[in-house]
């Protein structure tokens, strides 16, 4: 992806060969970075520490301005991306400065989600104040689909509804697996009592929602039966 979508923008006359070049490098570049920070996850405390980092300053400040821009009129990529590169500063500024005065838990936190979220909020607030709208918002509020509200026909509905049940069929094989997986548990393993309360809860709520997905499938079925008939 960041061959094709970011590489190849800013040159445009490469060649498929040279592509597949840059594609290896970044790819190798890519997985040494991944090893090393593998490598360094003991250094950093533990697999915990460092999953619970990056999902609060690194997840976090990526995923509150995309999905804000996706709502706003005001809100630009621009400055969504102005507002995830100020929050890495102030993340990685305060990180080095702060971190022996702030609970680390709380630094993490307020650096991944209040500053984004006060970051784009006072955007939003100057964007409504001047009367700024996107203009690229206001490109694609303009463009229509005449056919977007046409009636889809059978073979399109069945098609739809075949999807969603493969769909909701793969999540609750998950889900009576995981389900098999806690009752195995249960019978081999001496957990706390409240260990085995919640993992009991799990189990009959588990059960609860695959038996009603069948039920629905069976009750379905026959209704489509009477109708071919």
């Amino acid at each position: 992806m960041f061959t094709y979508q970011i590489w190849s923008e800013r040159h445009k006359n490469t060649s498929d060969k040279n592509l597949i070049k840059a594609e290896r490098i970044f790819t190798l570049a890519f997985g040494i970075v991944i090893i090393l920070l593998a490598l360094l996850i003991p250094f950093m405390g533990g697999s915990e520490k460092v999953v619970v980092t990056i999902l609060t300053m690194v997840i976090a400040p990526l995923f509150i301005p995309s999905v804000w821009g996706l709502f706003s009129r005001r809100i630009t990529g621009r400055q969504a991306i102005w507002a995830m590169c100020i929050t890495y500063a102030l993340g990685i500024t305060l990180k080095y400065t702060a971190g022996d005065i702030v609970n680390n838990q709380v630094l993490e936190a307020t650096v991944g989600l209040l500053i984004p979220v006060f970051i784009m909020t006072v955007m939003e607030i100057r964007g409504r104040i001047k009367g700024y709208e996107c203009n690229r918002y206001n490109e694609i509020s303009k463009l229509t689909d005449p056919e977007a509200d046409t009636e889809p026909d059978a073979q399109t509905k069945q098609a739809v509804k075949s999807y969603s049940f493969m769909a909701i069929s793969c999540f609750c094989v998950t889900l009576a697996s995981i389900g098999l997986l806690l009752v195995w548990l249960l019978m081999t393993d001496e957990n706390a009592a409240n260990v085995r309360y919640i993992m009991t809860v799990s189990c009959w709520i588990i059960a609860a929602i695959t038996c009603i997905y069948i039920t629905y499938r069976l009750i379905d079925s026959c209704k489509s039966k009477s109708r071919l008939s």
